[in-house]
């Protein structure tokens, strides 16, 4: 009995995970900036825009912050119109089949930060200049199908066969982050019609993080759980760890 809790916590972990996965996240539209003309940070789109103010300063925490996720599904995927109604891919076997058989093998997440350290820039005639410091982080994960199947189905049991245990291959999840500063200097010249402009960027690395397994299968059973495989872990940065 206590062992049968066990499984059935970790199921819902499992669910929840699947669940944060699929919410669509709410952050920056980053890409609205390039059409705010108002905007100094404008130029970090495009080098060749000049801000309309003369000079501007940007410190941390006040200055530009950017948040993204990309995940493997779209809101569609998850809710749609079914039988006059809302669907939702949870709803029915049918929906769980179709939502599963439509991903990927190897469904990606991606995550991406950066944030304002310093930034500044000013006027000269018909020129203007920019220097900004930027730490930026991004990740990437890839989860096997299997996790959804799993995630989805649970652990069906073929009673007549006398089969209580899944296999599930998870060999193809793996994960990579990086973390870094970038400076960069720009420079941008507005002629009558046109301008044009360009940057100087120096990255300066501060970590970067990589897993990934060779094999790694997951034995599910009605007494117990077992998950057996070999996998690498790399951790690179400049500092000493």
């Amino acid at each position: 009995m206590k062992n049968f809790m066990k499984i059935r916590n970790i199921k819902k972990a499992l669910f929840a995970l699947l669940i944060l996965a699929m919410t669509p996240a709410f952050a920056q539209q980053t890409n609205t900036l390039y059409f705010l003309d108002n905007v100094p940070l404008r130029h970090s789109f495009n080098p060749a825009f000049q801000p309309l103010s003369n000079m501007y300063l940007s410190l941390t925490p006040l200055g530009y912050t950017s948040i993204s996720l990309g995940l493997p599904v779209t809101l569609k995927d998850i809710y749609f119109k079914q039988n006059g109604g809302t669907g939702m891919f949870l709803n029915t076997h049918e929906n769980k089949l179709n939502f599963y058989n439509n991903l990927a093998s190897s469904p990606r997440i991606l995550e991406g930060f950066e944030t304002n350290i310093l930034n500044f820039g000013f006027r000269v005639e018909k020129a203007y200049w920019t220097f900004s410091i930027t730490a930026k982080q991004d990740a990437l994960m890839a989860l096997p199908k299997d996790f959804f199947k799993l995630a989805l189905f649970g652990t069906p049991a073929d009673i007549e066969n006398n089969q209580f245990t899944n296999i599930y291959d998870l060999q193809q999840l793996n994960a990579s982050a990086n973390a870094y500063l970038e400076a960069a200097l720009g420079y941008s010249y507005q002629m009558e019609k046109w301008s044009f402009g360009g940057k100087l960027k120096f990255l300066y690395g501060i970590a970067n993080v990589s897993a990934k397994f060779d094999n790694l299968d997951l034995h599910t059973g009605i007494e117990e759980w077992r998950l057996s495989g070999n996998g690498a872990l790399r951790v690179s940065s400049p500092a000493v760890l």
